[in-house]
């Protein structure tokens, strides 16, 4: 997903505990190492987040180095699949502090991340959707509104597991 946003010319601040993640982008031009989710938050306009676990999502987000701490993000966009509780509380954390938030797991796999054709099911604030849409597009093909309520982005992606699973 960071290499689809490069070659759109976006300038990515980027922070993985991942070390050979972080080496494969370090040499590319427009692209700032950061030490900490809040050293991030601090500087971009908008952060996405796509993180392997719930436990990792509310550190990242609410933990004492996290995203909250900063104050100055106007908007994240989770892209993990994180479930429907992980993605209220954090939601509700964050609008705590005037962050917005969008919940947005997406499918499709590694391959779809570098093609992007990934499915974005996208729940929250419907302006706030659309502000970002023309973003996620860049990473997804098709980018789904789901509703406005944290989680149901999440509950989407759940379902549509369950159905892939049938068949």
């Amino acid at each position: 997903m960071a290499r689809r946003l490069l070659a759109r010319g976006y300038e990515l601040l980027i922070r993985d505990v991942d070390e050979a993640a972080v080496r494969q982008l370090k040499a590319e031009p427009r692209v700032t190492i950061c030490a900490s989710p809040r050293e991030v938050a601090a500087q971009a306009p908008v952060v996405l987040m796509s993180l392997p676990v719930p436990l990792a999502l509310e550190e990242v987000a609410l933990g004492a180095d996290g995203i909250v701490t900063a104050g100055a993000t106007p908007c994240v966009i989770d892209l993990s699949t994180s479930g429907v509780k992980a993605a209220r509380k954090v939601a509700g954390a964050l609008a705590a502090k005037g962050i917005r938030y969008l919940d947005a797991p997406v499918s499709g796999g590694v391959a779809g991340a570098e093609q992007g054709t990934l499915a974005v099911m996208v729940s929250g604030n419907t302006e706030l959707f659309a502000t970002w849409k023309p973003l996620l597009g860049i990473v997804g093909r098709n980018v789904f509104n789901v509703g406005a309520e944290p989680g149901l982005g999440q509950a989407m992606k759940l379902a549509k597991n369950m159905l892939s699973s049938t068949a």
